[in-house]
């Protein structure tokens, strides 16, 4: 009887977790929808303000960086670094913050060898979080981490990253990072995040094109450059493309080269392309990892509601299965007992 008793409990309590994980499997479809609605609106202005400051550091790299007139630090002096994790305010959303932790440690440990290699002295990471989630992990494992900076990602607004865009823009300014990188979740496919960091500041045009890209164009990139690394190594050619006019391309290559001609106050655009473009990356990249919460959540919760039905299947079996083991004794009991009598 104790062990039906057992069975029963384990029903009850599987029962009500799975009322919980499928009421927030449906809570967090609707939000990853809302969340990734106002994630493709915002995808073609961040990426075309991406493209832009990726091309205007390629042609005229000495106006960006004139106005955003980042100190230069020496190699005795500390090199401050500032990493942004874009982690969200609970749990429950699978290995979304744990693949932001991970990458974000892997970041400090590179970028560290390579600002040692480069001959910098004493660099310094400061972590901000976005979220709640994480924290102690990051302190326990000996990093600096602001508990001061508060922002978090949960339904971002425009406005709302205008300020994080500003303070990123005052931290540069005023000397307090020499670097800023946002370690966030990016949509991978339509099923799927991907754990992703970019060079905010100063901007990185590769880093930009990255932001910009899809995962379908990183890919053909990827092809691209392949077959031209393996035509260089081998002379064989690895495409059936069609023959490419090299006039044409050298015409290209040259126009890519020549500076951009303004109209007007020349510090005046300066100013309004690299706002602009601190604004749209910022709010791209709480967007876009945001929705990666939401639908790292969504799949989490509906395996772990999968997970809820196999195993109230189970005790159910093992329920039946102990009843009928108790009703074939008592019949057993019964017809032992009229046999002794008779």
């Amino acid at each position: 009887m104790a062990l039906m008793n057992e069975i029963k409990k384990r029903i009850h309590s599987v029962g009500e977790i799975r009322k919980m994980t499928k009421a927030m499997a449906l809570i967090s479809a609707i939000e990853m929808r809302d969340s990734r609605e106002r994630e493709s609106i915002s995808r073609p202005f961040t990426r075309h303000a991406a493209l832009t400051i990726a091309e205007l550091i390629k042609r005229s790299p000495d106006l960006v960086n004139k106005f955003i007139s980042q100190r230069k630090f020496t190699q005795k002096e500390p090199y401050p670094v500032h990493i942004y994790l874009c982690t969200g305010d609970k749990g429950l959303s699978g290995n979304f913050n744990d693949s932001i932790l991970t990458l974000a440690v892997q970041l400090i440990e590179d970028k560290k060898h390579q600002l040692e290699e480069q001959g910098y002295e004493d660099v310094r990471f400061e972590l901000r979080f976005t979220g709640l989630v994480g924290r102690e992990r990051m302190k326990k494992l000996g990093y600096v981490v602001n508990d001061d900076f508060s922002f978090s990602i949960t339904n971002p607004t425009y406005y709302h990253s205008m300020d994080l865009s500003d303070q990123l823009l005052d931290d540069a300014w005023s000397g307090k990072a020499a670097e800023i990188y946002f370690v966030y979740c990016r949509l991978d496919t339509a099923i799927t995040t991907e754990p992703s960091y970019t060079k905010v500041l100063p901007p990185d045009p590769e880093g930009m094109l990255w932001v910009a890209q899809t995962r379908h164009e990183r890919v053909d990139l990827q092809r691209e450059k392949f077959n031209e690394d393996f035509t260089t190594a081998t002379g064989i050619r690895a495409t059936t493309a069609e023959e490419v006019n090299e006039e044409q391309v050298k015409r290209d290559q040259a126009d890519a080269t020549l500076p951009f001609a303004f109209e007007g106050d020349e510090e005046t655009v300066i100013n309004y392309l690299v706002n602009t473009y601190l604004n749209a990356l910022t709010y791209g990249l709480l967007t876009e990892s945001y929705a990666s919460e939401q639908l790292s959540r969504m799949t989490s919760m509906e395996g772990a509601t999968s997970n809820a039905d196999a195993l109230l299947l189970k005790l159910t079996r093992d329920r039946n299965r102990y009843r009928q083991m108790q009703i074939t004794t008592e019949i057993t009991e019964i017809v032992s007992g009229a046999d002794a009598i008779t």
